[in-house]
């Protein structure tokens, strides 16, 4: 089924009450096209530490590993839990608890979740559960991300959950000193 779009000249020469129809129902739907692209879901990998929930965004999880696998680093620094091998990749699994500057979490963490942090480099967090998918409005994100005062957004949900959206990648580059990862 072809669509004919009428050209410019074609509406000056309707009458002037379908030209003012015209005109309302293009605006209405500019408008409607506006507010489902600020609503657009934003997919997050969502899972609790302690008693706070967190959530991260989903297109930088590259994969869940168990926390056994993880092999101590001798005299690393406090928020490296040690490196683990992914894909024939050596990653660095760091602390979440340490990057956040939050206490120690309630129960010993299960996984540890391999997120890319740039450039195509890995990177793991540890976590207490498996992340479970979950959508988020944008315009709720990116209100939360602006009012941030650091490298972690915090909102409250619809159902009145206080959820923290990190920017890993900011907190990377704060443990790094600013230094581009």
């Amino acid at each position: 089924m072809a669509i004919h779009f009428r050209q410019d000249d074609e509406v000056a020469a309707l009458p002037q009450g379908a030209q003012v129809l015209l005109a309302r129902r293009a605006e209405r739907l500019r408008a409607a096209a506006h507010t489902e692209a600020e609503d657009a879901p934003f997919w997050v990998a969502r899972f609790a530490l302690g008693k706070v929930e967190f959530a991260i965004e989903l297109g930088l999880l590259r994969g869940i590993v168990p926390i056994r696998a993880v092999s101590p680093l001798a005299l690393a620094p406090p928020d490296v839990v040690g490196a683990v091998r992914f894909q024939g990749e050596i990653v660095a699994v760091l602390s979440l608890a340490a990057l956040l500057a939050e206490p120690a979490w309630g129960r010993d963490t299960a996984f540890v979740l391999v997120v890319e942090r740039g450039a195509g480099r890995l990177c793991g967090i540890d976590c207490e559960q498996t992340p479970r998918p979950a959508s988020l409005p944008s315009s709720l994100v990116q209100t939360a991300r602006a009012a941030a005062r650091g490298p972690s957004a915090e909102f409250a949900l619809p159902d009145r959950t206080l959820l923290r959206l990190p920017d890993l990648r900011q907190l990377l580059d704060q443990r790094r000193g600013g230094r581009p990862t």
